[in-house]
């Protein structure tokens, strides 16, 4: 496998291929939805350094963490790549395989124990193979969720998302969902900084970690401030947790 650094240009040609190859296990990060080939289309007509800076991909799984950045610097702008803490790509690729044992243990090493390195052809094939297991199941789930037929609702409560509904002027918001995890949860489960002592110190503090989990914390308050405000076009006056009673618990009336 090859690790010789990309410019942008070519970095931005393989991650398209990457996007393409598993936008069943990816969302739109303004959207939250799985990617479309309308936002493969928006992605290639992007300028290579705005299509790295604007965070457009994350996983469908997991803590639906941000693949992929830019960083900047004198010597020239370089595409970045998550993946789980590794010296080189001969022991990245052994950590994979070792951990590739368990789904859980795989997903914590790739997003939890991971940090931003520069974006190789080795590393993005190195992604593949996290993504070959991990997109898989979360294409199965995905589909069994959608073969559902929703329930119907009654007539007076509106749906506006999977956390949210109104009824009788009072937007039922799910403040514990798993969407909302990094802006309500000071960046969500994960990321830890309330240490005493040096040693304490790990991937859940690590910086890197920090700031990726508040990029997600920053998409997911527009996305919450977009459903309060559907909300409130839809009658609503007042916001209640329904994580701490449950809308058809609430009790209605004077």
């Amino acid at each position: 496998m090859s690790s010789s650094y990309l410019s942008l240009t070519k970095a931005k040609e393989i991650t398209i291929n990457f996007i393409k190859k598993y936008k069943d296990s990816l969302r739109d990060s303004d959207t939250c939805k799985l990617i479309t080939d309308e936002d493969i289309a928006r992605y290639e007509a992007m300028t290579p350094s705005k299509f790295f800076n604007s965070g457009n991909v994350q996983a469908n799984f997991g803590s639906n963490f941000y693949l992929f950045d830019i960083n900047y610097n004198k010597s020239g702008n370089t595409a970045m790549i998550w993946l789980g803490e590794h010296t080189n790509v001969n022991d990245l690729t052994k950590k994979i395989t070792e951990y590739s044992a368990s789904n859980e243990d795989l997903l914590h090493f790739w997003q939890n124990e991971g940090t931003w390195y520069n974006l190789t052809e080795a590393r993005i094939e190195a992604l593949e193979k996290i993504f070959d297991q991990l997109g898989a199941k979360s294409k199965t789930q995905t589909a069994k969720k959608s073969s559902k037929k929703p329930v119907a609702k009654k007539p007076e409560v509106v749906t506006i998302s999977d956390a949210t509904e109104v009824q009788n002027g009072i937007a039922f918001v799910d403040f514990d969902a798993e969407k909302f995890e990094h802006a309500l949860k000071t960046g969500g489960n994960n990321f830890d900084p309330m240490i005493d002592f040096e040693s304490e110190n790990s991937a859940q503090n690590q910086i890197d970690h920090a700031i990726n989990a508040f990029k997600l914390a920053k998409k997911e308050l527009d996305a919450f401030i977009s459903e309060l405000v559907k909300a409130k076009e839809s009658g609503a006056k007042y916001v209640v947790d329904s994580s701490y009673t449950a809308r058809d618990e609430f009790k209605f009336g004077k």
